[in-house]
């Protein structure tokens, strides 16, 4: 596998190491030219996720298929219903959908070094709703 790449919004795209995500997910802010940040293993492969301090939203995309992680317990106060907003863009999320920023470093590590996801990220088929793809399985 060719090392996946770390591309924080305004920037250039870096081989995504341990030290490089977690200073580049602590740059995120919800506004501004730091909104979010992808990590690329292809074209067509893909994490990218959003926020800032406050909460955060994950989402892969593999082939044509696109997912937005979610968590059995809940870490943040919000309601079903509160919106990410960033980068001009407003998205809102399921209280379940929320994460830490250490979590988001914990799984983007994990998998730009090859190993599985944590097993308290669950995915949640989101490809008909983006209206990009085919829709895929329930995981």
């Amino acid at each position: 596998m060719t090392r996946p790449e770390l591309t924080r919004e305004g920037g250039d795209g870096a081989p995504a190491t341990p030290r490089r995500i977690a200073q580049e997910l602590r740059r995120l802010r919800p506004q501004g030219p730091s909104a979010f940040a992808i990590l690329s293993f292809a074209a067509d492969r893909y994490y990218q996720v959003a926020g800032g301090g406050g909460g955060m939203m994950l989402e892969k995309r593999e082939g044509e298929c696109h997912w937005r992680a979610h968590q059995d317990i809940p870490v943040v106060p919000f309601e079903d219903g509160t919106e990410l907003s960033f980068g001009g863009s407003r998205i809102p999320l399921l209280r379940d959908e929320w994460f830490t920023r250490a979590q988001v470093i914990e799984l983007l590590t994990l998998v730009a070094s090859g190993r599985p996801e944590p097993r308290w990220v669950r995915w949640r088929d989101v490809t008909e709703v983006l209206g990009r793809g085919k829709p895929a399985t329930v995981r």
